[in-house]
């Protein structure tokens, strides 16, 4: 099923539903590309529209990335990048209540870029697909990797209850060509139209030959990497656009507890860990929620919204 928020489209998929797309992906003539928006992504993509938001705090980052609240012609192409995905899964519970708010439908379904990472690169391991961490500090690729070859063993018993689909489907598997590499592209520059990165970037790519590229770059030029070098890679069957996914998997940033994370209060335990996020927190958790009021204001919704949102709500902070 799919929701649209300001014109974006958001995947509804429960996890059976993902990981048949994600097989699917992986076995495809194409490279898919896949993002996992956040309330920031979305308060960034309607800036992107040019039309900004009527809140004041949706122009406050605190990110360290000063590219990324940069409007114009780079804004543009950022709405665009997104609108243009195979698979826009959402990653926060922003986003539920948002599509409570301006539809008529439920969000029943929701995946973290982390538990998406590591269910695709499960999948791979269990396919024999290999995988390149792209993007971050050369400590935090070398432990995210060290981390998951040390889950290998467990991730490969599963196995032993059978493939998600029988191997009839899909011909020419693999199942010891398996791997991580890593690269640290170094400065990448956000450009109107793309980005620039190290001329020799492109031909360490292909020569490492992945099937799937993680790119783990702030969320306005990991998608602008996409969206330039999908036809760039013949090997790469899906390009995932990771965020600080790598961070949380090798162990750098401690993830929530489960029952943060379970009721949708991942916001304020990142608050905690990392307070020079406030701004993008603000953003995310402030000036979207206020987009989204004064767009059921403006549709002549909001007495609705108030009434489809409030059980979203009670369900989310129940753990359901």
């Amino acid at each position: 099923m799919k929701h649209e928020l300001f014109k974006i489209s958001i995947d509804d998929l429960n996890d059976a539903e993902l990981e048949t797309e994600l097989v699917s992906f992986l076995y495809s003539n194409s490279t898919k590309l896949i993002a996992t928006p956040n309330a920031e992504m979305l308060v960034d993509a309607i800036q992107d529209n040019g039309n900004p938001p009527e809140s004041p705090l949706a122009h406050s980052t605190g990110s360290g990335h000063p590219e990324e609240s940069k409007g114009g012609k780079r804004g543009g192409a950022f709405r665009d990048a997104l609108s243009n995905t195979d698979l826009n899964l959402p990653d926060t519970v922003s986003i539920r209540f948002a599509v409570s708010a301006l539809t008529d439908n439920r969000l029943k379904n929701r995946h973290t870029g982390v538990d998406t990472l590591q269910s695709l690169i499960e999948l791979c391991a269990r396919e024999g697909k290999s995988v390149l961490f792209f993007g971050g500090n050369v400590e935090t690729l070398k432990l995210a990797k060290k981390k998951v070859e040390g889950s290998l063993p467990q991730t490969l018993l599963r196995e032993e209850m059978g493939p998600v689909i029988t191997s009839t489907q899909y011909q020419g598997r693999d199942r010891d060509g398996f791997s991580i590499s890593i690269l640290d592209p170094g400065a990448v520059e956000l450009v109107d139209d793309g980005v620039v990165i190290e001329s020799s970037m492109m031909n360490r790519i292909n020569k490492i030959k992945p099937d799937v590229i993680a790119i783990a770059l702030p969320h306005k030029k990991q998608l602008a990497f996409m969206r330039q070098f999908k036809d760039e890679f013949p090997s790469v069957k899906i390009m995932i656009g990771v965020g600080g996914a790598l961070d949380m998997i090798s162990g750098r940033l401690k993830r929530a507890p489960k029952w943060m994370r379970r009721t949708g209060l991942e916001w304020l335990w990142r608050v905690l860990i990392e307070p020079s996020r406030i701004g993008r927190i603000l953003k995310a958790s402030v000036a979207f929620p206020a987009l989204v009021t004064i767009e059921t204001i403006k549709r002549g919704r909001f007495i609705k919204a108030v009434k489809n949102t409030a059980p979203e709500i009670i369900r989310q902070l129940s753990g359901k």
